[in-house]
């Protein structure tokens, strides 16, 4: 995952089975409980990899999240959240 720098050239359909299966290696997903909403949760998924990379995802996902350091500095990540 620390060498990839973008999306591989491979056709547009399975660009998202792509996706599913790097994030199946170097993604995440949490949820937080809130207390004092008895059926209320926030979630967070998380990707790490080079910045370039992360840019090709965050585009192809089409989302808007900035690209941080990871706390270990050798990478980076995006973590895009939502709520139920």
């Amino acid at each position: 995952s620390l060498i990839i720098e973008g999306i591989p050239n491979i056709p547009t359909n399975m660009v998202s089975h792509f996706i599913r299966g790097y994030f199946d290696g170097d993604g995440s997903i949490h949820t937080v409980v809130h207390k004092e909403f008895v059926k209320k949760y926030d979630w967070r998924i998380s990707f790490n990899g080079t910045c370039s990379f992360l840019e090709d995802i965050k585009e192809f996902l089409g989302v808007g999240v900035k690209i941080r350091q990871s706390s270990t500095g050798k990478d980076f990540v995006i973590q895009i959240n939502g709520s139920c």
